[in-house]
């Protein structure tokens, strides 16, 4: 039973469960679901799941087992796929309307096998296409250790969000600290 494939129907009992080995890379030279998440991703009024399908690994976790890229993947199957590239896995998670155009974005810290720099990906749907609703927000370890919220709608502007990013101020500073900046960037929709 164990080496059998996951039918959909399993998936949808086991989902809740799954999000408990979010920290594992996958090894076992299978590709499986390894994190879920909900939101209204197509604007139809009803919530759908969306979980994470990992790059394989090698044996030691430093390598991809062919290509190196992160699918999500939605049980509403008229949902297409969002597929990142250079990506060994995430936890995208539903970060409300912020266009104002009827569905959820997704938002997801963009894994690598190093590195605390990492961008944060924001995506909308737009004409059954998968598109980055932002540019990628640069975002480092710090940020996410002090639970920094990356990105939010701005109510004083419709169809802007706020975005936190990570910034150094410079080599030269006296300081080298990493500062979390702020700023109003339009949603695409």
């Amino acid at each position: 039973m164990l080496n059998q494939p996951i039918t959909f129907l399993t998936f949808l009992v086991i989902a809740p469960f799954l999000s408990l080995a979010q920290d594992k890379q996958n090894t076992t030279g299978k590709a499986i679901p390894v994190y879920s998440f909900k939101g209204d991703f197509n604007g139809d009024g009803k919530m759908d799941s969306g979980f994470v399908i990992a790059p394989l690994l090698d044996s030691e976790g430093m390598d991809c087992i062919g290509k190196c890229e992160t699918i999500i993947r939605f049980s509403d199957r008229s949902i297409p796929d969002i597929i990142i590239d250079k990506c060994i896995g995430g936890e995208p998670v539903s970060v409300g309307d912020l266009n104002a155009n009827g569905t959820d974005e997704i938002g997801m810290l963009k894994n690598w096998f190093t590195s605390c720099w990492s961008p944060y990906l924001v995506y909308t749907l737009v004409k059954n296409k998968w598109v980055l609703a932002v540019d990628p927000i640069i975002t480092h370890c710090n940020q996410w250790d002090a639970d920094v919220v990356p990105i939010e709608k701005d109510k004083t502007k419709k169809g802007y969000a706020l975005i936190r990013y990570s910034a150094s101020p410079g080599i030269n500073d006296d300081n080298g600290s990493i500062e979390v900046k702020v700023k109003s960037v339009r949603v695409r929709s």
